[in-house]
C-alpha cells in the first residue's frame, strides 16, 4: 500500500472518529449545552411593556401590556389594570426560553409558519429599548416545544416552551390577537366571607351595616357553625335587623368581589359616580378598609359600577345588585 492510500485512510479513520466523537457528545451533553439562549436573561426585570399580535387580525387589534406607576396596566383604550401575576409568570418564561438551532435558509422560514405576516409576534420593551422581538411560528414535535425566530434573523429554533400557549394560541396564522379582557384583572376585593370582618353601606335612601354579633359580656363576636354570627342591621327608616344563615349566605354571594368588566372612567358619571353616589365600605381587619363609590343607573337594576381609591371603574352585574340599598 502506498503512501498515499495511507494518507486517506488516515484522514478518512480521522473523520469517523471525530463523527464519533460528536455524536457522543451529542449523546452525553446536557440540552442546556445543545441549546441556545433566544432571550435576555434579565428581561423579566427590565420589561416595562409587553405586545402580542397577529397579523392576520382583522381589526389590526394588538393586545399591550405596560407598566404604570410601578404596576402592570392592560390598554383597553384606556389603562385597566393587568392580572400582574400572569404578566410577570409570562415574562419569566420569556427570559428563560432557550431553541436548538434548525435552519438559516430564507427559503426555508415558510416551512415552519414564521413569515412575519402568518407567525405570532411578541415584543417586549424596557426602559425604551426593545429587549425583544419573538416571531412564533407553528408548533413543534412535542406539545410544549415551538418554532421561532428573531425579527430580522433567519435562523429558525425549535424552543424549549410553547410560546403560543403562554397567550391562549392554540394555531398560525392566529385569526386575530389575544383578548385584552382575559389579561385584565376583574378581583374587586379577593378576601371571602371569611376575611371580611365588616361592611357597611351608605346612600342617600339609607344606611346598613354587616357585623358579627357581639357576645355576652363583651367577649368578643359570638361564633356559629362556619365563623361568626352575622347581624345585620338597617338604620333606616325603619331601623330593622336580621341575623343567621340568610345574612351568611348575602355575605358569600358578595365576596370575594368579582366584577363582570371594567369601564373608561373618564365616562364615570355616566354610571352615576360622583355627587351623589353610594359607598360601600368593607372591613378587611389586618388588610385595611376597603372604601367603594358605588353608582347605579335607572333600567339597569342588575347591574352597578365601583370606582376604587385607585380611580379603576368595575362593572359589577348579577341577581345579588338589586338587593345592595337594602339586602333584608
Amino acid at each position: 500500500m502506498g503512501n498515499r492510500q495511507l494518507v486517506v485512510l488516515a484522514a478518512v479513520l480521522a473523520g469517523l472518529v471525530a463523527v464519533y466523537a460528536w455524536q457522543q457528545h451529542r449523546r452525553n451533553a446536557s440540552p442546556r449545552e445543545l441549546t441556545a439562549a433566544l432571550a435576555p436573561a434579565d428581561l423579566a426585570r427590565r420589561a416595562d411593556e409587553l405586545v402580542a399580535w397577529a397579523p392576520a387580525d382583522p381589526k389590526g387589534a394588538r393586545l399591550r401590556l405596560f407598566k404604570q406607576e410601578g404596576r402592570w396596566r392592560v390598554d383597553r383604550g384606556f389603562p385597566a389594570p393587568a392580572k400582574a401575576a400572569r404578566v410577570e409568570e409570562v415574562l419569566e418564561a420569556l427570559a428563560a426560553l432557550r431553541g436548538e438551532a434548525r435552519a438559516a435558509d430564507p427559503g426555508l422560514v415558510g416551512r415552519f409558519r414564521l413569515k412575519s405576516r402568518e407567525a405570532f409576534h411578541v415584543e417586549v420593551r424596557g426602559g425604551g429599548e426593545r429587549l425583544l422581538h419573538l416571531l412564533v411560528g407553528k408548533q413543534g414535535p412535542d406539545w410544549d416545544t415551538c418554532y421561532v425566530r428573531a425579527a430580522g434573523s433567519d435562523a429558525v429554533y425549535l424552543a424549549d416552551r410553547n410560546v403560543l400557549g403562554l397567550f391562549e394560541v392554540w394555531q398560525v396564522p392566529a385569526k386575530g390577537s389575544p383578548d385584552p379582557k382575559d389579561w385584565t384583572e376583574l378581583t374587586v376585593i379577593g378576601e371571602g366571607r371569611r376575611g371580611v370582618r365588616a361592611v357597611a353601606w351608605r346612600s342617600a335612601e339609607g344606611a346598613w351595616r354587616i357585623a358579627p354579633a357581639a357576645a355576652p359580656g363583651g367577649g368578643g363576636a359570638t361564633q356559629a357553625k362556619g365563623g361568626p354570627a352575622w347581624v345585620y342591621t338597617y338604620e333606616g327608616p325603619p331601623r330593622r335587623r336580621a341575623a343567621g344563615a340568610r345574612v351568611r349566605d348575602f355575605l358569600d354571594r358578595l365576596f370575594p368581589l368579582q366584577a363582570a368588566d371594567v369601564e373608561d372612567p373618564a365616562k364615570a358619571a355616566a354610571f352615576g359616580l360622583g355627587a351623589g353616589a353610594a359607598e360601600l365600605r368593607v372591613d378587611l381587619g389586618a388588610k385595611g378598609e376597603v372604601r367603594l363609590e358605588v353608582g347605579r343607573r335607572a333600567g339597569e337594576a342588575r347591574k352597578a359600577w365601583v370606582r376604587t381609591a385607585d380611580g379603576t371603574v368595575y362593572r359589577l352585574e348579577g341577581d345579588w345588585v338589586p338587593r345592595l340599598p337594602a339586602p333584608f
